[in-house]
Parts: structure tokens; C-alpha cells; sequence
């Protein structure tokens, strides 16, 4: 060991545990040549090419672990001492590597204990060296025998070169691949089938350092193609060159046909095992699983391998529930097969309701050697069902406690079902009315029209039916009911009876009687008012005419006689004869705007005439009030269909307004289009409208105290007519108002109404 530079491999990836494990090494004066490899990789090429004489790893390594290190070490046959020089870890995985051939398992807190680990390593591998020459020896002494052995083998054995050619081979070699003599085959190269697998076998040779139990496919001499199984070790030079491989082969063919069926077989029984919708484990006499499918492990979350070997009944079951599968299991053995459900316990700790299907589980000769069991996951089931049965109670509750009736019929229209607010509506008895015909309790008068309504739903011209009708008490009075119903179809869409609800509408029925009566009588009474004013109207307007055709006689006349100027008195009388007049107008035109007997009659017109020859009728006022009068149209065209007089009645109004109640500043008229629309806004500066009032502007006499009050001559009605004559005309009207600034009215009118009275 003195004489001898020793090569150390260390397998770690953190710097300072690198440094630390070289300076116990160079501290410790042993002859080593380091080397690190921090990765799989690394350790692959360094294992290949370095030939270390000891390893010192962590167990966590990126991408993998110091176990996986060491059992690619065992692969290539190599001896070399591994020692876990690592961070604390659990019992279990410190047992784990030292059976799976680690020299020694020592924490990095106890680093003192490296170096003698080190040196007990590499004495034990001195040991085995030794073991092995001698064993060595022992065979060369042997050799004799060795060649009576290798003659008489029911093996092949054989030697070939790098190129793969045969340079030595046994008798039962030769035969195997059908050649008549050793002489023939030497030199040759085997017939390998696949092109690829010589390569692959010396690549194989050259990663592990041996080849065991590989299989291939070689031809024979005559063409033919045998399976075979291969064994084999490279022969190698100091350098490590391969010189020659060699190894022993076995005709596996006829083993290989009865294989392939077998795996054709079982991958039949795999398939169906395990695509079964449920989950299925086998257990011998103690309850212990021997095989789980997949379907378990989805349903359990254990894998196959961690549920094979333990005990059912511990695994998947709380203690108190042993007894029971227990049981179970021991009826088997008398041949009781059953199916039960019991909650089940999965590995995460969740329960869930399983249906288990048990039965005995026999070998081939017939022999019950276990129970073989069906789970079936039926937790959703469960749950349905409890949801169902928390859903008919509370549809139970709310059918008998619902403050309507609830019924069912068959075919035959005969109550099936009834919920107890029948009996306590009607007065009839529960007992007494279910068996009898839905009809029965119905007014003569409404059964016609329920036949056809139920007739509708059953030939299904409708899906439900909702109609009103009476149904007869236990007094012998009807109430009113309001149906809906719906029919009742099978799982073959064949009827099988009615269904629905009755809704007690007596009061509310007649309630609306009543204001059918009172709705009635005010129209009579609102026809009586509209013909009072016509009449009243025309009564007033006629003498009224003569008053003032006559009083403008009375004035001509009087006028030819200087002495007596009497201009004021007779203005007086023809001004407010005129307002009178005004009034009288306006009230039969409310009046027939009100009872509908206005026709509206629509033509085509130049709106911006009717405008312009309407203002120059305001104009004489205006320049007397000094107020200012203006006009601007900014339509393309100003063409549109309306009712022409409403129309002009409704501008007057509108402009009347709005030269009487402005005193200083002016009065704008605007027309502009928007979208397929006219629209007219009408702006003044005169004195305005409160806010509070302007949301009864246009009802009919409503006045303001101040702005429109009394101070102005008026009725209330020019701004109610106005808007119905804007109305009529499918036309809108809206209007913005400041006290003591203005107010402006818009006119909105559509130019797509059509001619006549449409």
C-alpha cells in the first residue's frame, strides 16, 4: 500500500464537503490519487476510465442517489470498496445501502471515523483478491478436468475474437448451429440474425464488463433460426483493450415457443385483470395479498407493490373492523362466496364505501388456497343516496306544509296523489278524494274548456297547460283555481298521467271582478264627461260667435261718431271673447283627443314651411315686445309624413308660450336631422320653470304659481294637448328648464311614417 498510488474516487457535489473529505485523506498520509465526480455521468466515464481503487459518496446526489451509484458499481463486476460518507438520514436507508454491499455508512458529523473505514475497506479488498487467485490457481491445477467438461457439456461454449470470429468452441457448440466439426466453424463469424447485435454485445461487454443471459436470434447453417441465451466476459489487456470474449450459450427455441405462449396467455389475463372496472386482490389463508390490479391502486392510492405482502386487513381497515374481514376469510375455506359493503381506508387515510364481492380462491388441482375479491368505489352511490333521501324529506316537508295544491292523476285523469292543503282548501277529505276522477270536482261550466286544455298537453301541442277554473268545496260553493299542469311520460315516452299544482285565486279573482266593475263604470262616467264638454263646448262657442261678430258691428258703426270713443271697451270685449273662444277650443279638442274620436290623417309637407309661416304670425308680437325671432334649418331636406293639423296646433302652442312669457332677449327655433329624425328645439329667454314643477308641465290644467301662473293668461291645457298631438304623430317631446333663464322644448319626429292613418 506504501509503494502504491492508490486512485480515490469521491462522488459529491458540494464544495465544501469535497474540500473537508481531501483534507481527512492528505492529512491522513494515505497515497491517493483524488479524483471528484458530481454527477451520473461523471461517474459512469470516471468509473470506466479511472479504475478507482475506493469510492467515497454522498447519498444525495443531483439527479440521483448514492444507491443507484452503487448498484451500477455491482453491475460491471468490479471490485471496489464504496463507502457512504453522508449528511443524517433515517435507519431505513442506512440499512438500505449496507445490504445492498456498501463497505461502510459513516455521518459527516463523525468524520474521525473516515480513515479507519478507508483501511478496513482496502484490506477486506486485498482479501478478496487473494481469494480470487487462489481460486484461480485452484482452476488452472483443474484444468484437465476442465477440457473433459468443456467436451461434454450440453452447453455451448465458445471463444471468438473482437471481429467475432470463432477460435475455439466446444461439441455441442459446433452441433448447435449445425455444422459437422469444429474445423468448419473455426474462423468463421456466427451468423447473427439482427445486424445490430454483435455491436450491441461488445458495446454491452465494454459498459459492464460482463454479459448475462442475453438473448438473440443466430441462423443456423442451413438457414434456419434458433433463439439463443448468451453469457459471456470479455478477455482484456493491460490497457484494457478487449483481446477475445467468451461464454457459454444455450438453445432456448423450444423454451422460447412455449414462453411466447405463455406471455400471449398471461397478457391476455393482464389485459382483462387489469381493465376491470374494479378493483381486485387475492389473498391466502392469513389474509395476505398475493397479486392487486391497477383498478385497486387508483382506488386505494397504494401501489401494487406496496399492497402485495401485507395483510388485507390491516392495510385497508380500522382494528375494530379485523373481526369482520377475518371472517370473512374463513369462510372462504368452506366455500362461502358473499358480498357485502363496509368502509374501506385508503393510504392517504380517507375512507370510502366499498362493495366487496368475496369468493374462494382455488389452485389448479382444486384446492382453496385464498379469497379473491371485487371492490367496487360506491362512496358517490352512497352519497346520491343519502342526498336523495335528505331530498325527499325535504320534498316530503315542503309538499305537505306548501300553501297550494300538489296533485298527480293516471292515464285515466284519476287523482293518484293529493297533498293535505286540498283537504284544507276544499273541505274535502284526503282518503275520500284520491280514486276519483279530477273532473268530478270541476263547475259544469269549466269542464269543456279543461277537456280541451288537458287535450292539448296529452297529444302535446303544448308542454303544460295554465288555465282558471272552479272547483266545487265540500259546502257546495266553487272556488277559483289556477291549473298548471303537465303530463307524465314513461321510460318508452308513453303517458302516464298528470301532474301540476292548483293555486287558490278565489280572492284575488274576485278583487278583480270588482275592479273590472269600478274600471267600467269610470269609463262610462269619463264617456259622460267627454260628451258633457262637447256639448257644453258647442253650447258656449255658438253665442259666443255672435257676441263678437256682433260686437264688431256695434264698433264699425260706432266709429263714424267722434263723440263717442268707445276703442278700448270694444277691444276689451273682443280680446277676452277671443281668449274665451281660445278656451272653448281647446276643451273640445281635449275632449275628442280623450274619447279617441280624433282620425289622424298623415301626408307629406315641407315642415320648414309650416315653420317659417307660423313664426312671421308671432312676428308683429315680437317686435312690439322688442324680443328677437330666429329661425335656423340645417336639413338637408325638411320633407316629412305627419298629421298636418296636430302638427301645427302643437307648434302654435309651443311658440305662444314662448313669445308670451318672454319680455326681454328672444325666442330660437332650430331644426337639425339625427339618425332617420327630425328634430325641432324651440328656445327662449323668458322666466322659466321650476324644477319641482316641470314633471306635471303636461298635465291637463296643471299651472305654476309663478313663470306659468296666473300672472299669464292661460288654462293649463296648451302644453297637455301639445303632447298628444306630438304623440299621435309617433313623435317625442321633452323639455329643460332654468328658473329666471329659459326653457327649451325639443321636438323629436320620425321621417319613416307612412301615409294615411297608419
Amino acid at each position: 500500500m506504501k509503494n502504491k498510488r492508490l486512485k480515490l474516487l469521491i462522488l459529491e457535489n458540494n464544495k465544501d464537503d469535497i474540500k473537508a473529505v481531501k483534507n481527512i485523506i492528505t492529512n491522513s498520509k494515505l497515497p491517493f490519487l483524488i479524483k471528484v465526480a458530481g454527477s451520473k455521468q461523471y461517474f459512469n466515464e470516471h468509473l470506466n476510465n479511472f479504475h478507482p481503487d475506493l469510492i467515497i459518496s454522498n447519498y444525495k446526489l443531483p439527479g440521483f442517489t448514492g444507491l443507484e451509484a452503487l448498484s451500477i458499481l455491482k453491475k460491471t463486476g468490479y471490485i471496489i470498496p464504496f463507502i457512504f460518507f453522508t449528511d443524517p438520514a433515517n435507519e431505513t436507508i442506512a440499512a438500505k445501502c449496507l445490504k445492498a454491499g456498501a463497505s461502510d455508512y459513516i455521518l459527516k458529523k463523525q468524520s474521525s471515523k473516515l480513515i479507519p473505514a478507508v483501511l478496513s475497506s482496502l484490506k477486506n479488498k486485498s482479501f478478496m483478491v487473494s481469494e480470487i487467485k487462489k481460486a484461480g490457481d485452484k482452476l488452472h491445477n483443474s484444468e484437465e478436468r476442465i477440457k473433459l467438461l468443456f467436451d461434454n457439456l450440453l452447453l455451448g461454449v465458445f471463444r471468438m475474437d473482437v471481429k467475432g470470429r470463432i477460435i475455439l468452441a466446444n461439441t455441442y457448440f459446433v452441433k448447435m448451429l449445425g455444422y459437422d466439426s469444429y474445423d468448419e466453424i473455426s474462423g468463421a463469424c456466427i451468423n447473427i440474425t439482427n445486424k445490430n447485435e454483435r455491436e450491441n454485445i461488445f458495446n454491452q461487454l465494454k459498459r459492464k464488463n460482463f454479459l448475462g443471459e442475453y438473448e438473440a436470434v443466430w441462423t443456423l447453417k442451413d438457414g434456419n433460426k434458433i433463439n439463443v441465451k448468451i453469457s459471456a466476459s470479455p478477455a482484456k489487456d493491460d490497457f484494457g483493450k478487449i483481446i477475445f470474449i467468451e461464454g457459454i450459450v444455450e438453445d432456448i427455441s423450444g423454451r422460447k415457443k412455449f414462453e411466447n405462449a405463455l406471455i400471449e396467455s398471461e397478457e391476455l389475463y393482464k389485459g382483462v385483470v387489469q381493465s376491470l372496472t374494479e378493483g381486485l386482490i387475492i389473498t391466502d389463508v392469513s389474509d395476505k395479498v398475493l397479486f392487486a390490479n391497477m383498478r385497486m391502486s387508483k382506488i386505494t392510492g397504494f401501489e401494487i407493490e406496496e399492497m402485495v405482502g401485507q395483510y388485507n386487513y390491516s392495510l385497508f381497515y380500522e382494528p375494530v373492523q379485523w373481526k369482520i374481514i377475518l371472517e370473512k376469510n374463513k369462510n372462504r375455506f368452506s366455500g362461502i362466496s358473499d358480498r357485502f359493503e363496509i368502509k374501506m381506508r385508503k393510504k392517504n387515510g380517507d375512507e370510502f364505501w366499498a362493495l366487496i364481492n368475496g369468493s374462494p380462491y382455488k389452485n389448479s388441482k382444486g384446492k382453496i388456497n385464498g379469497s379473491i375479491n371485487t371492490i367496487t368505489d360506491i362512496s358517490k352511490d352512497k352519497l346520491a343516496a343519502k342526498a336523495l333521501k335528505e331530498s325527499e324529506e325535504k320534498y316530503r316537508t315542503v309538499v305537505q306544509n306548501v300553501r297550494e295544491v300538489i296533485f298527480k292523476t293516471d292515464y285515466t285523469g284519476t287523482i293518484t296523489f293529493l297533498n293535505p292543503y286540498w283537504a284544507e282548501i276544499t273541505g274535502h277529505g284526503l282518503g275520500k278524494s284520491i280514486g276519483r276522477y279530477l273532473f268530478d270536482f270541476i263547475h259544469p261550466d269549466d269542464k269543456q274548456r279543461t277537456i280541451k286544455e288537458f287535450i292539448s298537453i296529452i297529444y302535446k301541442r303544448k308542454d303544460y297547460c295554465r288555465f282558471e277554473f272552479r272547483v266545487e268545496t265540500s259546502t257546495g260553493e266553487y272556488r277559483w283555481f289556477l291549473i298548471n299542469a303537465r303530463i307524465t311520460i314513461d321510460e318508452m315516452s308513453n303517458i302516464i298521467g298528470t301532474y301540476g299544482t292548483l293555486n287558490d285565486i278565489h280572492d284575488r279573482r274576485l278583487t278583480e271582478e270588482e275592479l273590472i266593475k269600478a274600471k267600467d263604470k269610470a269609463e262610462e262616467s269619463d264617456k259622460l264627461k267627454s260628451h258633457f264638454l262637447t256639448q257644453i263646448s258647442h253650447e258656449i262657442r255658438s253665442p259666443l260667435n255672435i257676441i263678437l261678430g256682433y260686437n264688431s258691428l256695434i264698433k264699425e258703426r260706432l266709429e263714424k261718431e267722434p263723440s263717442l270713443n268707445l276703442n278700448t271697451e270694444f277691444n276689451i270685449i273682443e280680446a277676452n271673447g277671443r281668449r274665451l273662444l281660445r278656451t272653448i277650443d281647446l276643451i273640445l279638442n281635449m275632449s275628442i283627443i280623450q274619447t279617441g274620436n280624433y282620425d289622424v290623417s298623415k301626408e307629406e309637407f315641407d315642415l320648414n314651411n309650416l315653420i317659417e309661416n307660423m313664426l312671421l304670425e308671432f312676428k308683429s308680437v315680437a317686435e312690439i315686445k322688442k324680443i328677437k325671432l330666429s329661425y335656423n334649418n340645417s336639413c338637408r331636406t325638411n320633407n316629412i309624413v305627419a298629421d298636418k293639423f296636430t302638427l301645427t296646433q302643437a307648434f302654435q302652442n309651443l311658440l305662444d308660450n314662448a313669445v308670451k312669457f318672454t319680455n326681454k332677449g328672444g325666442v330660437e327655433v332650430f331644426s337639425y336631422e339625427n339618425d332617420e329624425s327630425i328634430v325641432i328645439d324651440i328656445t327662449d329667454t323668458g322666466v322659466g320653470i321650476s324644477q319641482e314643477y316641470l314633471s306635471r308641465l303636461f298635465e291637463p290644467f296643471s299651472q305654476e304659481e309663478e313663470g306659468y301662473s296666473r300672472k299669464f293668461d292661460g288654462n293649463g291645457l296648451g302644453l297637455a294637448l301639445t303632447k298628444k298631438y306630438i304623440e299621435l304623430n309617433q313623435g317625442e317631446i321633452t323639455v329643460k328648464s332654468d328658473k329666471g333663464i329659459g326653457t327649451t322644448f325639443t321636438i323629436k319626429l320620425d321621417r319613416n311614417n307612412k301615409p294615411g292613418g297608419e
